[in-house]
């Protein structure tokens, strides 16, 4: 058997590709145990790939294109517009006290 080193991809299961298209297949509905089936892995495993903690030299999902930070205002507005959407349901309005 060959020596653990971090770069060894000689026994690998996988190929470099096949890690990619994994994960393209994750991002687009498929579950952790379907892509085990079908790669012959274990889930945890499935699991390590997709959150980029197996095979992190590989590119994972794209970053969010939605902004990270939002204005004081912003985050007013959101909060006022969910809290008008729970007092138009009665029975949701009885439980909320403004």
């Amino acid at each position: 058997m060959p020596r653990f080193r971090r770069n060894n991809i000689r026994s690998a299961k996988l190929r470099p590709e096949q890690v990619i298209t994994l994960r393209q297949e994750y991002e687009a509905g498929a579950t952790q145990g379907e892509l085990a089936q079908r790669y012959g892995l274990g889930v945890g495993q499935v699991g390590r790939i997709v959150r980029g903690e197996a095979w992190n030299a590989l590119p994972t999902a794209a970053a969010p294109t939605a902004p990270i930070y939002k204005s004081p205002e912003t985050w007013q507005s959101e909060a006022d517009a969910s809290m008008a959407r729970l007092m138009a349901d009665p029975e949701l309005a009885k439980l909320i006290k403004p």
